[in-house]
């Protein structure tokens, strides 16, 4: 094989993988060949590193190390090219390789100099597992020497931001300073102060899945170097019973999912229960997954297929366009509260829309009550919000042949999901909180024309028609929406009654009103809200979605209202404008 220095690698896709990516899941051989596409373009990334940093002031303290990792890194690819990979392929390379390009291009302000070192952390852990000799300065950070794929060892409070690492066949010696006791450890010298890198290996019919608990990478969480999370005892234990119980389910239900996660799931980076997000992923972190424990087996297995998805379209994006080039417009996400780029969108879409296959096989599978409603809601929920998504693409000019191609196999995908009925009292919860999240999105997003609304405002005192609609423009949040438990009211109805009862007790009366259905009193009590406050969007969102049509402007009637100073009846304005 070349050398990191001079070769140059491309890639060509078979004429059937892109029908079989835009199908679900895929063979082990397409997502190698994702994988594979995703290391030439590290190797890359690598070079661009060294030649950046070669004439870069902010990299001048750090070229002889820079240097010989760089080194150490092309000797490996000869002697041991699969080690080598294993260590460049590991997410928090990506991460790290995104940060340094950043840096050295004076691009954003996220990263400081000092971690330009991290390059000499990857070679010295491919220089440990690979048995090769050599002495190499790496860095310390938040008191942690970190091997991306060996461990990493946690240092006394008196170590100094750099350590001298001695590497053998047997035995690696870290050297701290001249009053602290080298740390060695090794096949010859187990040392209780390195942790080894934890994994996790489960095996369901035949299915294996090989993979990392990163609770000690700085770049685990795709962002600034965090300080590491060791899991107790406990929650190693729960992890891996999770892990279990979830890959159950998924060789059982979702084989396909199963067998290329088998393939393309690296990491799990586990997050304080305070963090409390369902799962992320990172363009520069293929086949990593960051998320907060999660209550059931169900829920985790949901994560890992769903955020596999973007690792998968991200390394796509890479070698196929999906839209033209050029600025991008923003869109609406039914999943998001802020305004997405097509490419945002696109990656939603083919995300969730495994997420609705995936309840739609499980939901039938769960024997406990609640969790099974849940199941039920989320089938439905996302099911509504891919729908409306897709068909807002369905002309889109901006999307290339192989953007089209993507939307219309999602529509295909979700239209075998929608033979399937939901109870009545379901859908319309589903309903309800679709119609809720469009008029909050154009309420926080959508800014109505300054001279359009005065006209409108002089046509209403003067009593003449409406003059002809003004779009409005995107402003992204030009106005903020308080939190309104309405939402919350909606799903706990559907998945969790004793909650609902909870949150009706501390709710206002206008949306326990309309959570139950009373829409004539819902609307009273969210007029008398806007009487008392005219600006409060929470009221205008509720008045909208109890009204019997739904504004298609929310906005403009709003700006109007509040134009007039005397204070029309909202919904003798909303008739007049022809909402």
């Amino acid at each position: 094989m070349a050398s990191l220095r001079d070769e140059v690698i491309t890639h060509r896709l078979a004429p059937d993988f892109f029908a079989e990516f835009c199908s679900g899941a895929v063979s082990e051989n397409s997502m190698r060949v994702l994988r594979t596409s995703v290391y030439s373009q590290r190797r890359a990334m690598l070079l661009a590193v060294m030649r950046l940093a070669a004439s870069n002031p902010v990299a001048s303290g750090f070229a002889q190390d820079l240097d010989q990792a760089y080194g150490i890194l092309s000797d490996l690819e000869h002697s041991a090219p699969e080690t080598l990979e294993s260590v460049i392929m590991h997410p928090s390379t990506g991460v790290w390789l995104v940060r340094a390009v950043r840096l050295l291009l004076g691009v954003g302000q996220d990263s400081d100099a000092p971690e330009l070192s991290y390059l000499q952390s990857l070679a010295a852990a491919a220089a440990v597992r690979a048995g090769y000799a050599c002495t190499i300065t790496v860095p310390v950070i938040h008191r942690t020497v970190v091997l991306p794929t060996v461990g990493h060892v946690r240092l006394p409070a008196q170590a100094r931001d750099q350590a001298e690492l001695r590497n053998s066949a047997e035995l690696t010696v870290l050297h701290l300073g001249p009053d602290i006791d080298p740390i060695s450890f090794g096949r010859s010298a187990p040392n209780s102060s390195f942790i080894p890198t934890r994994h996790h290996h489960a095996n369901r019919r035949g299915v294996d899945l090989f993979v990392e608990i990163d609770d000690n990478t700085p770049y685990r969480e795709f962002s600034t170097p965090e300080p590491p999370f060791p899991l107790t005892a406990t929650e190693s234990a729960e992890w891996a019973g999770l892990l279990e119980r979830a890959w159950d389910e998924l060789t059982h239900w979702h084989l396909g999912y199963a067998e290329e996660l088998a393939v393309g799931l690296h990491t799990i980076a586990p997050a304080p229960r305070t963090r409390n997000y369902a799962g992320s992923s990172s363009n520069s972190a293929f086949g990593a997954v960051a998320l907060s424990p999660k209550t059931s087996e169900f829920h985790l297995a949901e994560v890992l297929v769903h955020e596999l998805q973007h690792s998968k379209l991200n390394a796509v994006l890479e070698l196929v366009p999906l839209h033209h080039g050029g600025p991008e417009d923003w869109w609406y996400a039914p999943w998001r509260p802020d305004p997405r780029p097509l490419t945002g969108l696109l990656h939603g879409i083919y995300a969730f829309v495994s997420v609705v296959e995936f309840w739609h096989n499980q939901r039938g599978h769960i024997t406990d009550t609640g969790l099974a409603r849940e199941g039920d809601f989320t089938f439905a929920y996302r099911r509504a919000q891919v729908r409306r998504a897709v068909d807002s693409l369905s002309d889109a000019m901006e999307l290339t042949e192989f953007g089209d191609h993507l939307v219309s196999a999602a529509s295909d995908r979700l239209a075998v999901t929608e033979a399937e009925a939901v109870p009545a009292e379901l859908a319309d919860i589903v309903r309800l909180m679709a119609q809720d999240h469009w008029v909050t999105w154009r309420l926080q997003h959508m800014r109505p024309d300054d001279d359009y609304v005065t006209g409108l405002a002089d046509a209403w005192r003067n009593r003449k028609p409406a003059p002809p609609h003004v779009p409005s423009r995107m402003v992204p949040f030009w106005q903020s929406t308080p939190s309104t438990t309405r939402m919350a009211l909606l799903k706990a109805k559907a998945v969790d009654p004793e909650r609902f009862v909870t949150l009706k007790s501390t709710a206002r009366d206008a949306d326990v009103a309309f959570v139950a259905g009373n829409v004539d009193a819902a609307r009273s009590e969210y007029l008398a809200w806007i009487r008392r406050d005219p600006t409060a969007l929470c009221a205008w969102v509720g008045l909208a979605v109890s009204s019997a049509d739904l504004v298609t402007a929310p906005e403009v009637l709003l700006s109007l209202y509040n134009r007039l100073h005397g204070r029309p009846d909202p919904l003798d304005l909303a008739t007049w404008l022809g909402a």
